[in-house]
């Protein structure tokens, strides 16, 4: 008895939803769509990387504007180290270096400014991408 195998094709059946999610656009790493992120984590993320940002270059804001703003005719290594030592000693009143006097005010004008500019940002670009009926995506550096 000999048996001849033949190669058969198989057909694959696809439902409706499979069909659907094959015609949504491929996942791009790069675009994020702002209906898929999760707005109070999102939020809560910028306060934290606001904040340590802030933290880190806050002393040297300081720095240069006392520097801008000194109007003793010092050599240029003579008025750094004179603000330096002066920013770097404690003072009587405060606790710690006077480097980070005013610190949390800047820091907690500066969160509600930068969500309201994201907020104008993107429903502007929600508003703008609506009128020419492209996505709206946000391009990830």
């Amino acid at each position: 008895m000999v048996v001849s195998l033949v190669e058969s094709e198989t057909i694959d059946y696809k439902s409706s939803s499979q069909i659907q999610t094959t015609s949504r656009e491929p996942f791009n790493p790069h675009t994020t769509k702002w209906s898929d992120v999760n707005l109070v984590k999102f939020g809560a993320f910028i306060t934290v990387a606001s904040t340590i940002e802030n933290a880190v270059f806050y002393p040297f804001y300081v720095l240069k504007t006392r520097e801008q703003s000194d109007r003793r005719n010092l050599s240029l290594l003579k008025s750094f180290r004179c603000h330096l030592s002066a920013t770097l000693s404690k003072s009587n009143n405060s606790k710690g270096p006077s480097l980070f006097r005013g610190f949390w005010f800047s820091n907690m004008t500066s969160i509600p400014a930068y969500g309201i500019y994201l907020g104008i940002y993107i429903s502007s670009k929600d508003q703008l991408n609506a009128s020419a009926n492209v996505s709206a995506q946000f391009y990830a550096p």
